[in-house]
């Protein structure tokens, strides 16, 4: 169910991604880099408005719809960034491939505990 002013995460329902820019742009802290958000942010720092991530707002108003299956990425690996210049998108084996480079992830420790490389 879609409620007024509310965009699924997909872009593919509901109001347009210009009713959610209403929503979004205020809360953007645009610089030369990331864009910061002043908005609510969910514990590991990405921005929110409602139960959508920022960053996929930001992808669905510059770029339009994120396809089926279809995760949008940081390149910036900042999750409150919002620039679309540092936005990207990709599978979710993509995202776990980008993390692993970028040695982020609880995983990553138990992985070279046990003398496994992905590299």
């Amino acid at each position: 169910m879609v409620r007024k002013g509310i965009v699924r995460e997909n872009f593919k329902t509901g109001p347009k991604p210009t009713d959610m820019a209403d929503r979004f742009w205020p809360k953007v802290i645009k610089a030369s880099g990331c864009w910061g958000w002043s908005g609510c942010k969910q514990q590991f720092g990405y921005g929110k408005i409602g139960n959508i991530h920022a960053h996929r707002i930001s992808w669905g108003i510059h770029f339009g719809p994120i396809p089926n299956g279809m995760s949008v990425l940081h390149k910036c690996d900042n999750p409150e960034c919002t620039n679309p210049e540092h936005l990207f998108l990709g599978s979710q084996r993509d995202n776990m491939r980008d993390m692993y480079k970028k040695n982020r992830g609880r995983w990553r420790h138990k992985v070279k505990q046990k003398g496994i490389n992905h590299d």
